[in-house]
C-alpha cells in the first residue's frame, strides 16, 4: 500500500516446502535504499504471530525457539529470521513491513522503484502476484504496458493497478 507521504506498506506471502529433513528457522533479506528505511517488520502463519524475542515473560524463551522472530537491521540490508519445526511439508508465511521514501512523490505524479521478486534465492520464484494501491485510485480503463512477455498488467475496477508474473527466474 503506497502512502501519501511516499511509504510503502509490503505484504509478502512466502510459500515454502520443507522436504526431505527437518526444519527449524527461514529468512527474508530486504536489502535497504538507505539506512534504516525498512520498519514495522513482523511475520505470521495463519493465526500465529512470531514474536521478537525481548527477555521478557509472555515472549518467545530464547531468541532461537520456535514462534520467534529475530530481525538484525544492517547498514546495507534488514534480514527477518524465524524460528519454528518442520517435517516433509508445506507452509505459507506472511512478510509484513513498511519501507520509507519508496515512492518518490511530485505534485503531478509518482515513481515507485523496487524489486519485488528479489535476487539471492536458491529456488526460482513460481509465481508472482503484485498488487499496487496507490493512495489515489487510477481510473478503472487505466492500464499499465505490459514490460515482459511474461507479465500481464492491468487495473482492477476498484482502480488498483495488479501485475502477475510467472516463471521467475
Amino acid at each position: 500500500y503506497v502512502q501519501q507521504d511516499g511509504s510503502m506498506q509490503v505484504v509478502e506471502r512466502r510459500t515454502y516446502d520443507f522436504q526431505k529433513g527437518n526444519f527449524s528457522f527461514a529468512f527474508r533479506t530486504i536489502d535497504h535504499k538507505q539506512d534504516g528505511d525498512i520498519i514495522r517488520v513482523g511475520v505470521s502463519e495463519g493465526s500465529t504471530r512470531y514474536e521478537r524475542f525481548t527477555g521478557l515473560p509472555g515472549g518467545p524463551s530464547s531468541p532461537l525457539a520456535p514462534g520467534a522472530l529475530n530481525v538484525d537491521d544492517g547498514f546495507d540490508s534488514l534480514t527477518a529470521t524465524w524460528y519454528f519445526h518442520a517435517h516433509d511439508e508445506t507452509r505459507t508465511f506472511t512478510i509484513r513491513y513498511t519501507v520509507l521514501c519508496a515512492v518518490n512523490v511530485y505534485p503531478d505524479g509518482a515513481h515507485l522503484f523496487w524489486q519485488f521478486v528479489p535476487l539471492g534465492f536458491d529456488k526460482p520464484t513460481d509465481h508472482v502476484h503484485v498488487t499496487r494501491v496507490p493512495a489515489m485510485r487510477l481510473a478503472p480503463r487505466t492500464a499499465l504496458p505490459p514490460t515482459a512477455a511474461s507479465q500481464r498488467s492491468s487495473c482492477a475496477r476498484n482502480g488498483e493497478p495488479v501485475s502477475e508474473r510467472t516463471s521467475v527466474p
